[in-house]
């Protein structure tokens, strides 16, 4: 204690001594500087008055041409001067009264002295200004009298003013006066430059005299007197300077000793709380926790590692005597804080600084927590430990994220014990079973259970799981209001830190609705949606399996392939809604005609297959076709429609139509494709028939293969070929035009008729190569006839409704007429009637399509088809003609007279012109043309004629 009192008594010494020590350095240093500023301010006032003095010699001598710099350095002077008389107060608090009177009397000459400068200043002005005009003056007086004798008399008193002026001394002025006398005397009229003279010669007068009044100011003497005085106390006041300096210097060296022992004895102690504070940091690095220690002013005094590195960014900032307070701030963006109860967080942390309870959380970003700890010591500092317990609130969090994911899992969860006893259900058992968690917890899963469920399978899932296994499998349990649903489980076990079975979880997911889409997805699959009848895939499945058990029970069984009559008439005439009515008719009564065991399927479009079980004879399996076809004839009430349709059938058997060595898929497929040529024999036969397979079909099927392939090539090998027939007017018996008519010149089969390969061509998508050949060649004939022959014939080439589906269209028509060069009104374009029963927006616009190109359309074969005659109002129809079907019983058959008239009439009332086919004779021409048909065509004029042959017609039209 009584060191410390020394150490303090010493240090307050010093302070006192060095307070004393500066407040004269202080003083000595303002006295210095005052006395500094007077003395450059001395110098200053005396620099400028030696300037205003040497400035008065140059403009009394003329040497300075203009007055700026005596104006300025007059200026500068008085500034001086009031500068200096400003510091009144420095100048008697650093000087004796001595020196400030005598630099105020200094300054006092001063100011007369630039008093008499400024007089001086204007005499010289006036002189200068009468020197100026001297010269004027003379040449005034000597333009009445240029002699000599008078110049030289004025030129000698100027020359007597200039040196009186300059050098007053050698010319007198009494001198100056008697050449002036002279000038009166003689009345030369130099009134005006004896009177410049005289203000010259006052002037110089006057300056002489400021000059030796200024002469007499005794400034300079003053000037040194000031001078003197500063030495002298300048040298008075170093003296003093250096005996202070003296006196503190030794005092200063006697506290340097006894600084030095007080030192030394403050180093031990250091050392001392140096090893205790290493000892004691040595501690606080060896903790887990992050530490620091402050005092009782919040001040840091010591922190750990582990404190940096729980806030890395108060790295370089932790510096002893940061305070608490700047630790918070810093640490305010990177935290939020909450109780231990796991409240909410503070987010700026402002609410647990000074909290009562030392102990709060932490939160550094996202997976960083803290157990803080603020403690007071007692001493009134802080002790601040902060331990990480992110791995336990990781754990935490963990544990609520599984609780909420089974509180919120879509699927049901079950805990049970070992004995199946339940423990929890989560809240999708509770929505999908009905029961709530009271009513089931203590309770066995049995209570879900149906009875649909065997108990073999309940036993089989025990085993596993008191085997360890995971089992799963799929239940069909019986909710709390009676209703049956699915369930998909899987049940594990989980064991406890000793291997043993803990207890069960069950996760469970309601499939009902999945069974429900798969059964549906399944049926769809196998079952045509709009008959409800099996579908090719059935079909297939149960031909498969019949040919499996006929294989294995040498069982035999029939096949029939059912293709309904018209029902593309009744489907085009009334809509798909009523074809689709009709269809469901149609599988009603054909599952009323088989038996139960046998197989009504739905093929595809309008076909229908039916499967015989154990129909061993032909006379069964005909006497069933017979009742389908007798079924499917009678009318069909459709609404208020009654449609009637019919159904050819083809039949096979099994085994007796195919080769018993074939796998069960070509046998399958053989039996169906069998079933179809027969189909079709009986459709050529004619409507409502059937027909059993015969091997021949075969080789009729192997006939239209080979065809199918030698008219792919035919084009290329220019086997196509085209004849014209001509088109006759009615009234002047004219040929008009002629109608294009493709052949095919088979190098083995011969020519070939357009009925049996137009038909196969339209089948394969051929059509659309071949129909645009027939354009292109049809149309370069034509335009080469009309060149060679001069003749305007129309053309009329046939198109086929399946040449739009190959891509036939105005841009190809456009391209055919500009690359032949044929005019598009000789061209008609011949379509069928079966097109008009469409009448479809996209055939109406095909149609005006083509007809934009400028070409005419003509409905070929009219009358054949089934559709209302007032659907031709829907169409840009330029031509009819009638079939030679009507034609060729004219005049005798009554009902193709009305017919026939009927349709004139009716095209007439439309503005449509007729063309009737099939005239062989003269009596149908004359009918034709008194009943008004506009073109004739037929064997009576011309039968279809080759190129050579349509030429030699030509050839006599132009002569």
């Amino acid at each position: 204690m009584n060191r410390t009192l020394g150490i303090r008594g010493g240090m307050a010494l010093i302070v006192v001594i060095v307070i004393i020590a500066a407040t004269y350095l202080y003083e000595r240093n303002a006295s210095f500087s005052g006395q500094s500023a007077i003395s450059d301010l001395l110098f200053q006032i005396r620099e400028q008055d030696i300037r205003l003095d040497r400035d008065v010699e140059r403009i009394i001598s003329f040497r300075l041409p203009h007055y700026d710099s005596l104006v300025q350095s007059g200026k500068q002077l008085q500034e001086l001067i009031t500068t200096a008389k400003s510091q009144q107060a420095l100048i008697s608090r650093n000087y004796p009264a001595a020196f400030g009177d005598g630099l105020f009397r200094y300054l006092d000459t001063l100011k007369k002295k630039r008093g008499f400068i400024e007089r001086i200043q204007y005499h010289v002005a006036l002189v200068r200004n009468s020197f100026l005009y001297l010269p004027g003056l003379i040449e005034a007086c000597m333009a009445d009298d240029n002699a000599p004798e008078r110049r030289d008399l004025l030129n000698r008193l100027v020359m007597g003013v200039y040196t009186h002026y300059l050098f007053p001394d050698k010319v007198l002025i009494d001198d100056v006066r008697a050449l002036m006398n002279d000038i009166r005397t003689h009345s030369l009229g130099a009134g005006n430059l004896l009177q410049h003279v005289e203000i010259t010669l006052g002037s110089t007068e006057e300056i002489e005299k400021l000059k030796q009044q200024m002469d007499v100011m005794d400034s300079d003497e003053q000037f040194v007197d000031l001078r003197n005085l500063l030495e002298e106390y300048s040298l008075r006041d170093d003296r003093y300077s250096v005996l202070l300096g003296a006196m503190l210097l030794l005092i200063v060296l006697l506290l340097l000793v006894w600084l030095w022992r007080t030192l030394e004895r403050l180093e031990k102690a250091r050392c001392l709380a140096e090893q205790s504070h290493e000892r004691l940091q040595d501690a606080v690095e060896s903790l887990g926790e992050a530490f620091a220690l402050f005092d009782r002013d919040g001040r840091l005094v010591l922190h750990n590692q582990t404190f940096i590195k729980f806030y890395p960014w108060l790295k370089g900032l932790l510096q002893p005597g940061v305070t608490l307070e700047q630790i918070r701030k810093w640490n305010a963006p990177h935290m939020t804080c909450g109780s231990v109860a796991g409240e909410k967080p503070d987010e700026d942390c402002t609410g647990f600084a000074d909290s009562k309870d030392p102990y709060f959380i932490e939160r550094i970003g996202k997976d960083r927590w803290y157990l803080a700890s603020n403690r007071r010591t007692k001493e009134g500092g802080m002790v601040s430990v902060r331990t990480d317990v992110s791995g336990s609130k990781a754990s935490e969090k963990e544990l609520r994220k599984l609780g909420r994911a089974l509180e919120q899992s879509p699927a049901s969860v079950v805990i049970t014990d070992t004995e199946g006893v339940i423990e929890y259900v989560n809240p999708k058992f509770e929505q999908v079973s009905g029961y709530s968690a009271a009513e089931v917890l203590g309770k066995k899963p049995s209570v879900l259970k149906s009875g649909e469920t065997s108990d073999e399978e309940y036993r089989e899932m025990w085993r596993t799981l008191k085997s360890g296994q995971v089992w799963q499998g799929v239940f069909h349990n019986k909710r709390k209001d009676g209703s049956m649903y699915w369930e998909a489980a899987s049940i594990s076990p989980v064991r406890d830190d000793d291997g043993e079975i803990s207890y069960f979880i069950g996760v469970k997911e309601d499939i009902t609705q999945r069974r429900r889409d798969e059964a549906q997805i399944l049926y769809q699959a196998n079952y045509d949606l709009l008959t409800n009848l099996p579908n090719r895939t059935l079909l297939m499945e149960r031909l498969r399996q019949n040919i499996l058990g006929a294989e294995r029970d040498q069982r035999v069984f029939s096949l029939l392939f059912i293709d309904l009559d018209r029902f593309k008439v009744v489907n085009d005439l009334y809509g798909h809604v009523i074809g689709d009515s009709l269809m469901k008719l149609v599988a009603q009564r054909l599952e009323q005609v088989v038996r139960e065991a046998d197989t009504v399927a739905r093929f595809g479009g309008d076909e229908f297959v039916v499967l015989l079980s154990g129909v061993a004879e032909r006379n069964e399996a005909q006497a069933v076709a017979r009742k389908i076809i007798e079924a499917l004839s009678r009318p069909f009430e459709l609404g208020e429609r009654m449609v009637t349709i019919g159904a050819s059938i083809g039949i096979t058997l099994f085994p007796a139509d195919v080769d018993a060595t074939w796998n069960r898929e070509d046998i399958a497929s053989a039996l169906l494709s069998n079933a179809d040529m027969a189909m079709y024999q009986a459709k050529a036969r004619g409507r409502n028939h059937c027909q059993f397979f015969e091997q021949p079909m075969q080789e009729s099927v192997k006939r239209n293969l080979a065809l199918e392939q030698d008219l792919r090539h035919a084009v290329a090998k220019n086997e196509l070929c085209l004849y014209y027939q001509p088109i006759y007017e009615s009234s002047s018996n004219e040929m008009t035009g002629m109608e294009a008519l493709l052949r095919w010149r088979h190098p083995v089969l011969g020519m070939i008729s357009p009925d049996r390969f137009i038909p196969l061509a339209e089948e394969t998508g051929l059509i659309g190569a071949i129909g645009e050949w027939v354009f292109g060649q049809a149309c370069e004939q034509m335009q080469h006839w009309q060149e060679k022959y001069g003749v305007r014939l129309n053309l009329s080439v046939n198109l086929s409704v399946r040449q739009h589906d190959q891509g036939f269209g105005a841009d190809l028509l456009q391209q055919i007429l500009d690359r032949t060069g044929l005019s598009s009104h000789y061209l008609t374009l011949e379509i069928t009637e079966n097109l008009l029963m469409k009448e479809s927006d996209q055939a109406v616009k095909w149609l005006n399509e083509l007809k934009s190109c400028g070409v005419r359309l003509a409905v070929d074969d009219f009358g054949t088809g089934y559709s209302s005659l007032s659907y031709l109002k829907s169409f840009p129809v330029d031509f009819l003609k009638i079939d030679r079907a009507f034609v060729s019983d004219l005049p005798d058959d009554n009902e193709d007279v009305s017919l026939v008239t009927a349709i004139l009439a009716m095209a007439d009332s439309l503005g449509i012109q007729v063309v009737a086919e099939g005239v062989e004779t003269d009596e149908q021409r004359r009918f034709l043309r008194e009943a008004g048909c506009d073109y004739m065509q037929g064997y009576l004029f011309s039968r279809p004629l080759p190129v050579v042959g349509m030429e030699e017609k030509l050839a006599d039209m132009a002569r």
